[in-house]
């Protein structure tokens, strides 16, 4: 099957790839893993995505991603066992097209979580040790 998006619907694709291996300033979050699945699927929908869906996703995947990358940077505590294990740092392969299907097979009482919890959540399922 052809994918007819425009080349900028594409590249939202591997958004989650670029935020999770860029620095970006971590702000306040506020949406849920809820509120950010519809956002997601609008996204990944044939057409043009809406800006401020993409500006949206930047903003809380990116926040959420370089708050997860720091942790495993840092490491776990003396004792404790790794969060997860991804890949090295630029070799994430998760998508947003594998974080809707991911997202949906979480209980709807965790979906309720703030998206840095839930990334984090997503993480250890995702890239466990």
């Amino acid at each position: 099957m052809t994918d007819n998006r425009p080349p900028a619907a594409l590249a939202v694709g591997g958004l989650f790839l670029a935020l999770l291996a860029s620095p970006v300033p971590v702000l306040a979050q506020s949406l849920t893993l809820d509120g950010l699945l519809p956002v997601l699927k609008r996204v990944e929908a044939p057409g043009t995505p809406d800006p401020a869906d993409v500006d949206l996703l930047n903003r809380e995947l990116g926040a959420a991603g370089a708050a997860y990358r720091a942790m495993i940077d840092a490491g776990p505590a003396p004792g404790q066992p790794r969060h997860s294990c991804p890949p090295p740092k630029g070799q994430v392969t998760l998508t947003s097209r594998e974080l809707i299907p991911l997202i949906e097979t979480l209980p709807e009482e965790a979906r309720r979580i703030p998206v840095q919890d839930g990334l984090f959540r997503l993480m250890a399922i995702r890239y466990p040790c």
